[in-house]
This record gives structure tokens, sequence and C-alpha cells, in this order.
């Protein structure tokens, strides 16, 4: 029988803390969501490994400790909405929920997303709402946000998904180029005047890019 809660605890010691995660809201979060509840059966013995685990419906599930980097950068705790894009299990919403008031997350693998559903359901996460529509234009219908986090890592931030956040908003995401392996936890801060003043890189982080966030190659002949 796997101790789940063992490999939990163990997770936030030697991968959270030795990284320089020690906000306790975030650790708390990480300590009380179990993620092996938001991967398929077969995936749940490796939930806590340190890296970015591939789902056989698509997609991925972002590893914990660049996770918990993200949430640190954006100062999510204590935040009022934060909007999570590209959340295919449904975690990052489930974490970001023991530290928010509400968590609006969209994913267009609309089937994963009613498993996430069912998971949030069943540990009374109620303050998670799923939208519908395209990941690269966000959701103005639930905007302004306090936090936006993008699961992954993108070559760039759609303008659309940058407006949505409110003054004083932070938005976090990885950043890497598409002949890099690497990319960067990168911050966005909005001022009080409205504007996104540019891009604070953090650390590095070597998660997968999300697919509906590729740019498209043009040709010019």
């Amino acid at each position: 029988m796997i101790n789940y809660e063992n490999m939990r605890r163990n997770m936030v010691l030697g991968q959270l803390q030795t990284n320089g995660i020690v906000d306790e809201a975030i650790l708390d979060a990480f300590k009380t969501v179990p993620r092996e509840a938001f991967l398929p059966e077969q995936l749940r013995g490796v939930a806590y490994v340190d890296e970015d685990i591939v789902l056989p419906g698509g997609g991925f599930a972002v590893e914990p400790m660049v996770l918990a980097k993200m949430l640190s950068a954006a100062r999510a705790p204590g935040a009022d909405v934060a909007f999570c894009i590209g959340d295919v299990t449904g975690y990052v919403g489930a974490v970001l929920s023991q530290m928010v008031t509400t968590v609006v997350t969209l994913e267009s693998k609309a089937r994963q997303m009613d498993t996430a559903r069912d998971a949030w359901i069943s540990f009374d996460m109620c303050n998670i709402a799923i939208a519908r529509g395209s990941v690269r234009r966000g959701c103005p219908e639930h905007a302004p946000y306090d936090v936006v986090v993008i699961c992954g890592a993108v070559d760039e931030v759609p303008d659309d998904v940058l407006r949505q956040l409110a003054p004083g908003g932070r938005l976090v995401t990885v950043i890497r180029e598409k002949d890099s392996g690497t990319g960067r936890i990168t911050l966005y801060e909005k001022e009080d005047d409205g504007v996104c003043h540019g891009a604070q890189y953090l650390s590095d982080a070597a998660t997968f890019f999300l697919d509906d966030f590729k740019t498209e190659t043009s040709f010019v002949f």
C-alpha cells in the first residue's frame, strides 16, 4: 500500500522547502491537496516525482517545485480572484483554492476538466469555476484577475490575457524559446496605471510547452 501522505510530506520538505519556498500558506496548500487524486490511476505512484508528468490523454502535470515557485512569485496567498490557464488535471486550481477566494480555470480539454471537477467536488473545493473558450483569449467575462497562472511553458503571453489583470495584478508563467530546453519562470505585474511595464525573469524551469500557446510559424515566399 502506497503511503501518499508520507510522499506528500517528503515532497514538501525535499522539493519545496529546500528550494526556497517559505510561505506557510503555499506550503500548507501543497501539504493538504492530494496530487495523486488528480492523476490517472496508473500514474498515482509517481505523483510526487520532481518532474513534469505526461498524461495519457494529452497534456502534462507541471512539476511541484516549479508550480510552487510560480505561486510564490505571483504572491498568490490572500488574492481575491485567481485565473488558472492550462491546468489539465485540475491540481493547480485545487492548490490555488486553498489560498485565494475564487479560482477561475480554463483548459481546452473539456473531458479532462470533467474529471477535475469530480475531484474538486469530492474534496469540497467549492470556490473553483470552470470557464469555456480559447486559452489564448483568456476569460474576459470574469476579469479582472489579481493573479493569473499559466500552467506550463509558452514563448509569449497573449496581450488579451495580460489585459485581464487587475491593477496591481500578477501573471506568472514559464517563458521558453522554441529552440531552448530550459525556460525561465517569468512574472508580469500590472501597475496602478493599468500598464504592464515589462517582465521579470526569475529562476530556470525545464517544463513542457503548452500546446494551446504554441505560435504558428509563418512562411514568407
